[in-house]
This record gives C-alpha cells, sequence and structure tokens, in this order.
C-alpha cells in the first residue's frame, strides 16, 4: 500500500485513488490493531511449530527455526525466526532453560516484533516469569558439556487441537477395522451399527434382556450360528485326527474287549440273574442287550451280540 501525505489527507491507491483523511485512516488502523489481537487471543499463546532445542558445541544449543506467540505487555505478537538459532554462553554446570521472546523498540534504530516478527533467543536460569517470551526447553550441563535437553514447549491451543485430532486418528482407525467397512467406512454403509447391536440385544429374537450365545450369527452375511461353527469345527478335528492317510492325526484301531474284563461281566450277569430272574420285567417295554466283544454293526464294525445272555422280556409279561 503507498501512501502520501496531502495535509490532512492521506491518498491510498488501495481504494482506488480514493483520499481518506487522517481520522479514517486512523480508526482503520485501530481496527486493525484490535481484530489482530482479538485473533491472536482466540490462537493462544506458545509455539506454533518448530523451536526444536538440541544440544549444540561446548555450552550452546542450537533451535531450528520456529513461528509463535507471545503474550506481551502490548498484548498478544506473532514472532519468529526464519534461520536456525545458536544460544552460548551457557553456565558448565547447573539447569537452565531457553526462551524466545519479543522485543520492543527504544531506540529508533531497534526492531519491534510488532512490525517485523523479530525474535530473540536467550536462556535463563526460572522456567517461568520472563516478561514477552515462550519457553522452549529444559538444557542440563555438567562439567563443562551439555547432559540432557528436555522439550518444554507448549503450542497454541490451534495446534494442540490438531495434533489431537491427529492422536485420536489411529484410533479411528482401529475402530474401524475392528468393526469392519460393512458398518464403518462404506458410503453409504452397507448396514447399520446400531441395528446390529438392537439385534444383539434383542437377545436372538427375543424382546430385549441377555444375549444369548446360542442365537448369535458370525457376522453381516454369515448366518452361521456359534452352534453350526462349533460343530463343523469339532468334525474337521475329529475327521482329520482319525484320519488313516492323513489329517496329522494317529489311525485308531479296534480291538476286543480284555477277556478277563470280559468274564468278569459275564459272571456279574450270571450273579444278577440268579438273585433277580425277573429284573427284566422291571424294564418295561426295554431290552437287555449284551455285546459278546465290541461293536453293534454300524460305523463298520462287526455286529458281536451275545444272543445267548441277551433277554428281552418273556412272552406272558406282565402276567394278568
Amino acid at each position: 500500500m503507498a501512501l502520501q501525505h496531502y495535509g490532512d489527507l492521506i491518498k491510498g491507491d488501495y481504494v482506488y485513488g480514493e483520499k481518506v483523511n487522517t481520522r479514517e485512516y486512523n480508526s482503520r488502523a485501530r481496527i486493525l490493531d484490535a481484530q489482530t489481537e482479538g485473533a491472536l487471543e482466540g490462537i493462544g499463546a506458545g509455539v506454533v511449530e518448530g523451536g526444536v532445542v538440541t544440544a549444540g558445541g561446548g555450552l550452546s544449543v542450537n533451535v531450528t527455526p520456529l513461528r509463535a506467540v507471545a503474550d506481551t505487555q502490548h498484548g498478544m505478537v506473532f514472532i519468529a525466526t526464519t534461520d536456525a538459532g545458536v544460544v552460548t554462553g551457557l553456565p558448565s554446570t547447573g539447569t537452565v532453560y531457553i526462551w524466545v521472546r519479543a522485543v520492543f523498540r527504544v531506540a529508533p534504530e531497534d526492531p519491534d516484533s510488532r512490525e517485523s516478527g523479530y525474535a530473540e533467543l536467550f536462556w535463563s536460569v526460572s522456567d517461568e516469569g520472563e516478561a514477552d517470551a515462550v519457553l522452549l526447553a529444559k538444557v542440563v550441563a555438567s562439567g563443562g558439556a551439555i547432559v540432557s535437553v528436555d522439550d518444554a514447549r507448549t503450542f497454541v491451543t490451534a495446534t494442540q487441537a490438531l495434533t489431537l485430532a491427529e492422536a485420536l486418528w489411529d484410533g479411528v482407525e482401529g475402530i474401524k477395522n475392528a468393526v469392519g467397512d460393512d458398518y464403518f467406512g462404506a458410503s453409504p454403509p452397507a448396514a447399520s451399527l446400531d441395528d446390529r447391536v438392537d439385534a444383539l440385544e434383542a437377545g436372538g429374537g427375543g424382546e430385549g434382556g441377555p444375549v444369548y450365545w446360542k442365537g448369535l450369527q458370525k457376522g453381516l452375511g454369515d448366518p452361521t450360528t456359534i452352534e453350526q461353527q462349533i460343530a463343523a469345527d469339532i468334525l474337521e478335528h475329529v475327521t482329520g485326527y482319525h484320519s488313516q492317510t492323513g489329517g496329522g492325526g494317529a489311525g485308531i484301531a479296534a480291538g476286543e474287549w480284555d477277556v478277563d474284563a470280559l468274564n468278569q461281566a459275564l459272571a456279574a450277569l450270571k450273579v444278577t440273574r440268579s438273585v433277580d430272574p425277573d429284573h427284566p420285567v422291571w424294564f418295561r417295554e426295554c431290552a437287555v442287550i449284551v455285546w459278546g466283544a465290541y461293536g453293534e454293526g454300524s460305523g463298520g464294525t462287526p455286529e458281536y451280540v451275545d444272543w445267548d445272555h441277551s433277554t428281552w422280556l418273556p412272552p406272558g409279561y406282565p402276567p394278568a
């Protein structure tokens, strides 16, 4: 903007040559000053970006270019450095703090941060109370060398919000991956997550209350119930385990019962028949079948029935 003074008038080519009196010009300047101050207050004091402090050579530290907003005696002021800076002369032993501050004109040749954004780096033994300044780091020195540098930056509110949003994004992505695109991410979603939750809370078709596992399905588009899934898994395992040709399981060969065990069973049966010959009567409509050795004819096993000791209700029972 080019300004030319004509007595009490200021000509500004930024308004197509319209002449503005000094009262109007000063009003506009005050408006800019007030609105800029309000905008900076909304952003908040602190670091906007940059200002990373690292150990340098000897008793010095390096500071990356930065942009910041300082809360000063003249209100909120934006400050910045375009080049990396160096803070020297740190004590050989002890803890100090690295700051950046705004400066204001005293002599005509002095810089003024309000005009240029000029920023000055310095160190202090205090971590608070430095006027017109923003804290960057805590530095510990020992034996003439820097032993640690801890970041002490506080970012402006807008930057903090952006950082928080970026951190939350990982969580949102995790939720999306857990829920799946069918419920989260598709546009429009293939199904409503609310509907899915309602179905679960309905207890497998009931009117609310607990969710019963038997009624649950595996997922959207897959009506397999938990019971069906378990049965299929068991069948797959048993088939593989008992396979003679593969599946990782060992073959199982059927064998006859131990002769002694069989003889003991027959002896027990004989004693029972001698003590209670009418024992089968008490089991109406039932049959007592004794296997001679093993198997009953199904699953490829031979039918080894002990016909002599297998009894059914004799004719005429029950008695009239």
